[in-house]
């Protein structure tokens, strides 16, 4: 569990909260950084119905290198937050959280929203996996975290693709499935798939260099071309000299 400090029950006014959408578990859907406006409007119509929800939990993070260390920052609760806010709330209860780091923070919130609440999706778990790693995580760790069992992770990781300009895009489905949804260009999709060949041995190589062309997933760029010119002739050479 994260390290927490101190933990105490405080009403506060609602303007001195914050939010982190990079430490929020959420990130779907993209456009509300992971807050579901329908959830948010749902709560506010129970809480007008007389429902009780408990208090959020923020965290303050100690931290100094953290760039918003010492702000209370929601850990657990952006839904009810918004429904508050939205109802015109001017002070609410809540439960303060100390942590030493971002990373504490971080996983307690995961802890908190992957039982309870919007339930957390696949891709979501895939960029959960994705930045816990990132934090020096190792994968039977954060399987435990994310709920995700081992023999799952790799179907998480195929969902994490890395561009050619270096931006991630956590998939809402495997590399077929989101080239056809439009979620990558067909440059993309070449790109992924080719940073996914891996072999140990010159056969493998060869076999998997036959795949590659059979399955015309070379980007036909003039590079592309050259190399492929080059590696052409230093094979006829290399047979030549063997034969």
């Amino acid at each position: 569990m994260a390290s927490e400090l101190i933990i105490e029950r405080k009403n506060v006014k609602i303007t001195e909260l914050t939010y982190d959408p990079e430490l929020f578990p959420r990130l779907y859907p993209m456009d509300t950084a992971g807050v579901d406006w329908f959830t948010a409007n749902r709560y506010a119509s129970e809480m007008r119905a007389g429902a009780n929800f408990p208090p959020i939990v923020v965290g303050i993070i100690d931290d100094e290198s953290y760039p918003r260390h010492g702000e209370m920052i929601i850990n657990d609760g952006v839904h009810r937050f918004r429904a508050y806010k939205k109802l015109g709330l001017k002070t609410i209860d809540v439960i303060i959280k100390h942590y030493d780091s971002e990373l504490d923070f971080f996983r307690d919130a995961i802890e908190a929203n992957v039982t309870h609440g919007r339930s957390i999706s696949f891709t979501d778990k895939a960029r959960l996996l994705d930045l816990l790693r990132e934090y020096g995580l190792k994968d039977g760790e954060i399987s435990k975290i994310i709920l995700v069992p081992m023999d799952k992770i790799i179907d998480l990781e195929k969902r994490i693709i890395q561009t050619e300009n270096g931006k991630k895009i956590y998939a809402k489905s495997q590399v077929e499935q989101a080239l056809k949804a439009g979620q990558i260009t067909e440059e993309e999709a070449l790109v992924v798939k080719q940073q996914r060949i891996q072999t140990r041995t010159a056969k493998g190589l060869l076999k998997q260099l036959i795949d590659i062309v059979r399955g015309k997933l070379l980007i036909p760029s003039d590079e592309v071309k050259s190399l492929s010119n080059e590696l052409i002739l230093l094979l006829q050479q290399y047979f030549r000299v063997v034969s």
